[in-house]
């Protein structure tokens, strides 16, 4: 069952939005309060034509015309996790997207308490990756994630924001989340097409991990 996106500024009766500085990358940044936000007719459509279809919507207007706002719109009224925002810049490539990893840490860490470096605990994972995983079952979300997410003591020294998303990231319930790829016209000519292997069947590869694919049964 589909849930409509009526735009008139309502929020779910539960909300679960998280700020994007949830999410410790440079490349993230926080939203405008999207309360009070009013969509325009035909906006609304379009919303509900990607929610139907279940198909990526691509935005287009002037600066400050609410085009960022509007994920954040969307994710208030319908209660989904977001908005999660990546900023494409003219260096960004489709794997950035989905996660990062610090090769340089992880070659450089050595073995605590006598277990070796696990590649999975240098890896951020970015606004399409956090959204594809929360999709998953926790069994199959579980292998991704770095061992420190299931340290709920740790949380209590950790923003609010933070600390909710490693609770996302580890609870069993699947989410459904907003992602806005914004600045998308800065990206390079290749990345919309590199990535739409990964936009339609919700997954993505993860070679530090075996060539591991996170995703493919949402």
């Amino acid at each position: 069952m589909v849930d409509f996106f009526k735009g008139d500024g309502r929020e779910a009766a539960q909300e679960i939005a998280i700020r994007t500085e949830a999410l410790p990358d440079d490349a993230f940044r926080v939203l405008k309060d999207p309360a009070g936000y009013r969509a325009a007719a035909d906006t609304v459509r379009a919303v509900n034509v990607a929610l139907a279809l279940k198909i990526p919507l691509l935005v287009g207007g002037e600066p400050g015309a609410g085009k960022t706002l509007l994920g954040g719109a969307v994710a208030r009224e319908l209660g989904k996790v977001g908005p999660l925002t990546y900023v494409v810049k003219s260096t960004t490539q489709a794997r950035d997207l989905f996660y990062t990893f610090d090769a340089v840490r992880y070659f450089q860490s050595k073995p605590r308490e006598g277990r070796e470096p696990a590649p999975r605990d240098y890896i951020e994972y970015q606004a399409m990756g956090v959204a594809i995983l929360l999709a998953l079952p926790l069994e199959k979300r579980r292998p991704f994630l770095a061992a420190d997410i299931f340290d709920e003591g740790r949380d209590s020294e950790l923003t609010p924001e933070t600390a909710r998303m490693r609770s996302l990231l580890r609870s069993q319930s699947q989410r459904q989340c907003v992602v806005v790829i914004d600045e998308i016209d800065k990206a390079p000519r290749d990345l919309p097409n590199d990535i739409l292997d990964e936009l339609d069947g919700m997954r993505f590869r993860v070679p530090e991990l075996g060539a591991r694919d996170a995703g493919g049964s949402v």
